[in-house]
């Protein structure tokens, strides 16, 4: 039996394919012949050939859905889009040129990275999430999928630090993600994880004092509770050289776990700004990689703290350490 393939318009089938992103083969079954394909996949023409045997419908350059349409159906049934697309979809922050469309695929699938595509196999493909249209996977596995493809302990830090202020996941879950999956690139993001979920507080101290000691600097309190004149309480200070109102805060308060906590963090910078105090605040991660710079940044601190009489700050030293 002869097709009629002059019966075919051209015209009309974009909108038979989600995102105008359709397989040749289809193509052929609606009555295209294959040089039709081709003929209109030529420079100038009416498509473009996307990925192999991948036509978009449109002359015009792929959106990022059409690209993640067309990675999807190289890729075959049962890819899932993670990294960046995935973060995407779940309502997190993403660069502006995500890159590569990263998919997971199951692990005997024989198909090969792209230019725009980025495949991994994995024997602990996720269950998806149809997020507008598209298999995503899971927030958990999206966080650690990017993150271990990360090379930048502060973009590492940066998306680790995004999802646990927002509340949508916590240390513990993301820990479990790493511990159950690849372990490939899985160094960095378990070094900040622990930071964030304070396991690198412990030692921040002792870092500090050490670098106090390699200056000309009096030595501070530590640990030490200030108040107010009229009694109220400004916090515990980590440094506090009470002679120049000079307060050394060793907490990551740009990393709190909580979106709760990260208000309560810059009340309490308010209050000892108000209260005349100088405050140096060094995340534990910056003492423990560039010491240098901070070494720089608390004696510009203490300079600029003896350029002004001290506020009236009252140290209970009994309770200093």
């Amino acid at each position: 039996m002869t097709r009629n393939r002059a019966l075919v318009d051209i015209d009309a089938l974009a909108d038979l394919f989600p995102h105008r992103i359709a397989r040749a083969t289809e193509l052929i079954r609606l009555g295209l012949s294959s040089h039709a394909i081709y003929t209109n996949c030529l420079p100038g023409g009416r498509w473009q050939r996307i990925a192999p045997g991948v036509i978009l419908l449109a002359k015009d350059p792929p959106t990022r859905p059409q690209l993640i349409a067309s990675a999807l159906r190289h890729a075959g049934p049962g890819a899932i889009v993670t990294g960046w697309d995935a973060l995407h979809h779940h309502g997190m922050s993403t660069p502006p040129a995500p890159g590569e469309v990263h998919l997971l695929v199951p692990h005997g699938r024989q198909v090969r990275n792209l230019r725009h595509v980025l495949i991994e196999r994995t024997t602990k493909l996720p269950t998806p999430v149809p997020c507008n249209g598209f298999p995503i996977a899971p927030l958990p596995r999206a966080v650690t999928d990017t993150a271990r493809r990360l090379t930048a302990p502060d973009a590492v830090r940066k998306l680790l630090a995004e999802v646990i202020q927002r509340g949508r996941l916590n240390p513990a879950w993301l820990r479990h993600e790493l511990d159950t999956g690849s372990n490939r690139g899985s160094a960095l993001p378990r070094r900040i994880l622990d930071e964030l979920s304070s396991g690198i507080r412990s030692m921040a101290e002792g870092w500090a004092r050490r670098l106090v000691h390699r200056t000309d600097l009096p030595q501070p309190l530590w640990n030490t509770p200030i108040r107010t004149p009229d009694g109220d309480h400004l916090g515990i200070m980590d440094a506090w050289w009470p002679e120049l109102g000079l307060a050394w805060d060793l907490d990551s308060y740009q990393f709190h776990l909580t979106p709760a906590a990260h208000a309560e963090s810059m009340r309490r910078h308010a209050r000892l700004k108000s209260a005349g105090i100088i405050v140096l605040h060094t995340p534990p991660a910056q003492l423990r990689d560039h010491s240098t710079l901070v070494l720089d940044e608390l004696l510009l601190a203490h300079h600029h703290a003896t350029l002004r009489p001290p506020p009236p700050i009252v140290t209970d030293i009994a309770g200093a350490s």
